[in-house]
């Protein structure tokens, strides 16, 4: 709204134009566009310090000024925010007068409005303004005016289309596909304590963040960068130490979800996934695009995982596929480099017996300690069983049928999750029987796992009326799983599950579980 109102004050001041010729006039700011003679040039003072100054190019028809200023915004806009800040735009000079009509516009694929308002200048007189604001690229936006007083007859719309039509824009040739000839400056970064050391295209500002709480707790490191030319980050997850020994196929199954849980939310569509190793560490990529609204260049981005002990790097850019430069990006990658040396929980297990005479081959990677298993019980709960850890007390305000609460106890162990956990329910659940209450039950594990049971049996328990087993899974190769045991007692429904990803799922483990499970018996 402030160049609007410096605008009118500079048009009042310009020169008369009478019948002046009107031909194509180029600024070396970067633009051209048809305009009456003589045009006034002049520079604007930047939006911040530090900042390339602004252009005003103005010229008058007889009592039409005409307008064309090349704004450098404050920050670059993001296509994401293109149509709001337009909007945003808009609303401002609605507000400082009456607006009469908008609706979008684009010029060659670049995002834009055109309104009609009435404002005031600044010495009173009531002027009818006619605007087009192009969002050129994310740091700069043109904006073209016609304005005329409310008194005096309005210029002819062919005339008025004829100039906002004309605007030609100097968008620099994209050269090998992004970063429109600009280049990014790089300098090296290594925080305190990130166990990393890569570049960025500036100085990022770290943020932290905590997550969960018991043994699924973590907190991550974020280091981003937003350019013109792509947004850079870093973001580094600390999990609990049991990750960094969790088998190869798990470690693997949450690199790959962690890339991809980055395109998706931007409903993107992934191009390219690929597992491997990086420093002798397990990591995965993934590449993805996605449309922008407003925009004939759609997005890209790349993300690359990194798995080092109990630590998770994430790198990330993304931007539109014009302006990010491919060996840019490739730059930040590949000066990525752990710099602290995987920590596991435990010392590496020797999987193949010492030769006669020699020492024991050492094999790369680490394997699942065994589980510390202790007996657990609750003095309400009524079971006991054997838990391969600590178990976490969790509670949950409503479960099936009707049950006011859930009472929940959870141990993890190489990126397995065993559960037992158990619900009163009212006596009108059990009108139809068992079978009813087993199926709520079914039917609630299958949208967890986001899956189908499948092999239902009838167990036996001493302390339980009825029992089922049935076993949930996810589709895909690379989903999750989950075993579960159900029992019925009096009213209460237990429940036994083991879950976690289908690729390596600990059987032995699980089997151990579920027969340490018993009822007590009760007074």
């Amino acid at each position: 709204m402030i160049q609007t109102i410096l605008a009118l004050a500079c048009v009042l001041q310009a020169p008369q134009g009478g019948d002046s010729a009107w031909k194509t006039y180029t600024s070396a700011a970067g633009f051209s566009a048809l305009m009456p003679g003589p045009v006034n040039e002049q520079k604007q003072p930047p939006a911040k310090p530090g900042q390339a100054p602004g252009t005003m190019a103005i010229a008058k028809d007889g009592d039409t000024a005409y307008l064309v200023m090349k704004i450098n915004n404050p920050t670059p806009i993001p296509a994401e925010k293109a149509e709001v800040y337009l909007q945003g735009v808009v609303n401002e000079t609605g507000k400082a007068g009456r607006l009469i009509s908008q609706k979008a516009i684009a010029l060659a694929g670049h995002p834009g409005r055109e309104f009609v308002a009435e404002l005031k200048a600044p010495n009173g007189e009531p002027v009818v303004l006619t605007a087009r604001f192009i969002l050129t690229s994310p740091d700069v936006t043109f904006n073209m005016q016609v304005i005329w007083a409310r008194s005096n007859q309005a210029p002819p719309a062919a005339v008025v289309n004829r100039f906002f039509d004309s605007l030609r824009p100097a968008v620099p040739a994209m050269a090998n596909g992004g970063g429109g000839g600009r280049k990014l400056e790089f300098q090296p970064f290594a925080p305190p304590g990130g166990g990393f050391e890569t570049v960025m295209p500036g100085q990022p500002k770290p943020t932290k963040i905590r997550a969960g709480s018991g043994p699924g707790a973590f907190t991550a490191d974020t280091y981003e960068c937003e350019t013109v030319l792509g947004t850079y980050a870093v973001v580094v997850y600390q999990y609990q130490p049991h990750i960094g020994n969790a088998p190869p196929p798990v470690k693997a199954q949450m690199l790959a979800r962690m890339c991809e849980a980055v395109a998706s939310e931007r409903k993107a569509t992934v191009t390219q996934k690929d597992s491997g190793r990086l420093q002798g560490l397990p990591a995965h990529l993934a590449k993805y695009t996605f449309p922008i609204p407003g925009s004939t260049s759609p997005g890209v981005g790349e993300a690359r995982a990194v798995m080092a002990g109990p630590r998770i790097y994430l790198l990330s850019v993304v931007g539109r596929q014009d302006m990010v430069d491919a060996a840019e990006q490739e730059k930040f990658f590949d000066a990525f480099k752990v710099t602290e040396a995987p920590r596991p929980s435990s010392p590496p297990i020797m999987t193949r017996r010492p030769p006669p005479g020699g020492a024991a081959a050492p094999v790369q990677g680490f394997r699942t300690p065994r589980a510390a298993w202790k007996r657990f019980e609750t003095a309400s709960g009524g079971f006991t069983v054997l838990m391969p850890g600590e178990a976490e007390t969790k509670h949950e305000d409503e479960g099936i049928l009707g049950a006011k609460e859930v009472e929940l106890f959870e141990a993890e162990h190489g990126g397995y999750r065993y559960i037992v956990q158990y619900q009163d329910l009212p006596r009108t659940a059990f009108r139809r029987g068992n079978a009813l209450v087993f199926r709520s039950a079914r039917t609630s594990d299958e949208k967890i796992v986001k899956g189908k049971a499948v092999g239902e049996k009838t167990l036996r328990l001493r302390g339980a009326t009825a029992g089922v087993s049935y076993q949930i899974e996810s589709p895909g190769h690379d989903g999750d799983m989950a075993r579960v045991r159900a029992y019925v007692a009096g009213s209460r429904l237990y429940q036994v599950i083991v879950a976690g990803p289908k690729d390596g799922f600990p059987v032995a483990d699980s089997d151990r579980f579920f027969s340490s499970f018993h009822l007590k018996e009760r007074n």
